[in-house]
């Protein structure tokens, strides 16, 4: 997509953010609350740091709810970065 340094970095980002996004399960996570909507240089194609904005869009807000869909996928990524390296796997999520 990009020719330059930082739009190759861009994309190494946007590869990972993929690869977390798909591993986690937390559109699954998420569904479960609302809509998620992806924002940001996530969504623009222009990341330049490990991070991923997502918005809930929902009828009405529910803090008590976000909260614990906040705590299972903390929990998620947890478990998940333990079996990677109980099985030696060098690819790591960041939590």
């Amino acid at each position: 997509m990009f020719n330059t340094i930082l739009g190759k970095e861009s994309e190494r980002y946007k590869k990972n953010a993929d690869a977390l996004i798909t591993e986690s399960g937390i559109l699954d996570i998420l569904k479960k609350y609302g809509t998620p909507v992806f924002v940001g240089s996530y969504a623009a194609n222009l990341m330049m740091s490990a991070d991923i904005d997502i918005h809930i869009l929902r009828e009405k807000p529910y803090k008590k709810e976000l909260n614990k869909s906040n705590l299972t996928l903390q929990k998620r990524l947890l478990r998940q970065n333990s079996a990677r390296k109980s099985c030696g796997s060098k690819k790591k999520i960041m939590t």
